[in-house]
């Protein structure tokens, strides 16, 4: 929905100049729309447009000029072509491309910073309402989110080497014990937060990334454990630039597990809320939106999650990108 959305306002914002190229009004109008279009920019993504570089900020407005003056162009030749006779005054046509940027900028959920984004975010937040609900039905695995094959060895390979298998340290394996006594399937994030205190205390902290990840392919209790210890505040800030979770991001989606998956967005969400440095541990944006576009037809919600949290990362590079340069 919330790309239909996106698509509906993008749309109505490009079709105004060309109803007002078609209803009558001569090139002069592509002005309106020109700024418009720059304005939108500066709305639909905070940080794009930087007024403190002329430069960057006039190849701005000479792009949305000759888009709009495309778009009125083909306005009037569309009214020469099929003979349109009738006459709208040119400030309706500005008006719905303003109500297209508008619409374009509350569906788009970008930096927190203003009253359209907060709503928004409450809107994320009522759609996390649905996570435990998943938990109480087993989901049925989407038709393109299938597990990743183990890789197979070439024919002119040596014979694989021989892995020696993952022993935590023994201090780890008593403390894991506790998430042995929770059940494999929808066990509550309080259940497994405690079980993880006991767990993340015991040992250093690679460790328990590495014992974590060593079990998440089982179970989705394990999958859970491992997506809230790599999005815990506390974790996260000292295991900054290790891509913990984005590793985790991959285990859940060979998994193809649903709910993990949900886990994972939501928190990474309130994650880089909290601590926006964090950031460079988080998927790759592309991958992100790769992955949504892939379960969209079979788990609306959680595409939706993912699509949210790609924005929210790219919010956070611009910032840093804009923070940088000034």
């Amino acid at each position: 929905m919330q790309r239909v959305g996106l698509g509906i306002g993008l749309a109505t914002l490009a079709l105004a100049p060309v109803g007002a190229g078609a209803t009558g009004h001569s090139a002069l109008a592509m002005l309106a729309f020109a700024g418009v279009f720059f304005l939108a920019n500066a709305v639909i993504r905070p940080g794009a447009v930087r007024l403190d570089d002329l430069g960057a900020t006039a190849l701005q407005l000479v792009t949305a000029s000759a888009f709009a003056a495309l778009l009125v162009g083909f306005g009037q030749t569309l009214r020469a072509l099929v003979q349109i006779e009738a006459q709208v005054a040119l400030g309706g046509w500005v008006i719905l491309a303003a109500w297209g940027a508008v619409l374009a900028r509350l569906v788009w959920r970008r930096s927190m910073g203003d009253s359209a984004t907060q709503n928004a975010e409450t809107a994320l937040r009522v759609i996390h309402e649905t996570g435990p609900k998943l938990r109480g039905k087993k989901k049925e695995r989407p038709a393109h989110l299938k597990p990743v094959p183990d890789s197979a060895p070439a024919k002119d390979d040596p014979a694989p080497k021989t892995v020696t298998p993952f022993r935590p340290d023994p201090a780890l394996a008593g403390a894991l014990q506790r998430l042995n006594e929770l059940p494999e399937n929808g066990a509550t994030d309080a259940e497994l937060a405690r079980a993880l205190a006991t767990v993340s205390g015991s040992a250093p902290l690679g460790s328990v990334f590495a014992a974590l990840s060593t079990r998440a392919p089982n179970t989705e209790r394990d999958r859970r454990a491992l997506v809230l210890h790599t999005t815990d505040p506390w974790v996260a800030e000292r295991r900054n630039g290790k891509h913990e979770p984005a590793s985790a991001f991959e285990v859940v989606v060979a998994a193809a597990d649903a709910v993990a998956l949900n886990d994972f967005a939501t928190r990474s969400f309130a994650l880089l809320d909290e601590l926006p440095e964090t950031r460079i541990d988080m998927p790759a944006v592309a991958r992100l939106l790769e992955i949504a576009d892939q379960i969209e037809g079979d788990l609306e919600t959680e595409s939706e999650l993912l699509v949210a949290l790609a924005h929210k990362i790219e919010d956070l590079a611009l910032e840093a990108e804009h923070d940088h340069d000034g």
